[in-house]
């Protein structure tokens, strides 16, 4: 998200204060402004790890502000980065703006000393940029109704979406083998993305659409490997699992193609077991752009990301037949799914980064 609403930036204007990480180099010779790394491990004291990020955004910050001129410090999140900010912004008497995603929030409230550090930060904040409506209600609920608030939704990137190769999408039907296809694609280590409940909704679906395939696109971490097992499990015990593909990673660039060989793109995010939410959604716009109809959980940020009823639906992520009746009602109605897709587009082309980025550089611009 950052790096495509800084690309659009004039480039004299910006400098990135961010974390060292395996491969930067690569990228960061693609861009025109400054980028400045440092390590930040969370090395911080027993249960206040976070104090070693905190105190290496201070230290190295500190000199970037003077030795730049810097007139606007903008963290990442209110936690930890917007301490850094806050503390910054004090020694050098300089405005900040934060950044709120949600999920930082909803982890760390639940903590008395990071709860009350991101009220302090949040009231402080000359501005704080929520991703969602639902976002902006969270820091309002949590710090005050008269914080400086503004929506600024993610933005996508559509220029991986714009050239499908038509026969590589063929060839995915193909290899795929199902009709309809369902897909999801997201984190399985993230619990609220839903993909336990879409296969709790599968007997119920596949007993109309025997040959309906659910394709899942996830990075393979530790942790996901970890789920996977788990959701195996589950698909065996309910005797799905020949409706099931599991993809692994799939490149950037590739995406494209899985979303444009679907028939419905779905992820029915819920409330994470930590109180972790989705903060938005932009798999939805991706999926919406190649004009596939969606499914998202009525949780978070995603009632922004999902019109109901125009671009998608909108089901209880707890409940695997809300999640059923929500596939069997697009999939049953040829006209609808093909409505929902031409609205998915129209809409996605209200929410790409020059968009988003225009309201970002206006609001920005008066933060100073």
């Amino acid at each position: 998200m950052f790096a495509n609403r800084f690309g659009l930036y004039p480039p004299e204007k910006l400098v990135v204060l961010t974390n060292t990480v395996e491969n930067s180099e690569a990228f960061d010779a693609t861009v025109d402004y400054s980028i400045l790394r440092v390590p930040l491990p969370w090395d911080g004291p027993k249960y206040y790890e976070w104090l070693g990020v905190v105190w290496r955004l201070v230290k190295t910050g500190f000199a970037v502000i003077r030795r730049q001129n810097i007139e606007v410090i903008e963290c990442a999140r209110p936690f930890p980065e917007g301490v850094a900010a806050y503390i910054l912004a004090k020694l050098c008497r300089k405005p900040f703006v934060s950044n709120v995603h949600g999920d930082e929030v909803t982890v760390f409230q639940n903590y008395k000393i990071e709860r009350f550090l991101i009220q302090r930060v949040v009231r402080a904040a000359r501005l704080n940029l929520a991703n969602s409506r639902s976002t902006e209600k969270l820091i309002q609920d949590l710090a005050g109704k008269d914080l400086r608030t503004a929506v600024v939704y993610p933005g996508f990137n559509t220029d991986f979406l714009q050239h499908v190769n038509s026969e590589n999408v063929a060839a995915l039907r193909t290899r795929f083998q199902g009709e309809p296809i369902l897909l999801t694609v997201g984190r399985l280590e993230q619990e609220r993305k839903g993909h336990d409940n879409v296969i709790r909704a599968l007997p119920k679906v596949v007993s109309q659409f025997p040959g309906l395939k659910y394709v899942i696109v996830s990075s393979l971490t530790d942790k996901a490997k970890t789920r996977m097992r788990v959701l195996k499990e589950l698909a065996d015990q309910l005797n799905v699992s020949d409706h099931i593909i599991w993809c692994g990673e799939v490149a950037h660039d590739a995406l494209a193609e899985y979303y444009a060989a679907c028939d419905l793109f779905m992820m029915p995010n819920r409330v994470g077991p930590a109180g972790d939410v989705e903060g938005f959604g932009i798999v939805f716009l991706e999926a919406g752009f190649l004009e596939k109809p969606v499914i998202g959980g009525n949780s978070g940020g995603v009632p922004d990301a999902v019109q109901h009823e125009n671009t998608g639906l909108l089901v209880d992520g707890d409940n695997a037949d809300s999640i059923a009746d929500g596939i069997l009602k697009i999939l049953s109605d040829n006209n609808l799914a093909n409505k929902m897709g031409e609205h998915g587009k129209s809409f996605a082309l209200t929410m790409t980064h020059q968009k988003v980025f225009e309201k970002y550089k206006a609001l920005m611009s008066t933060s100073g």
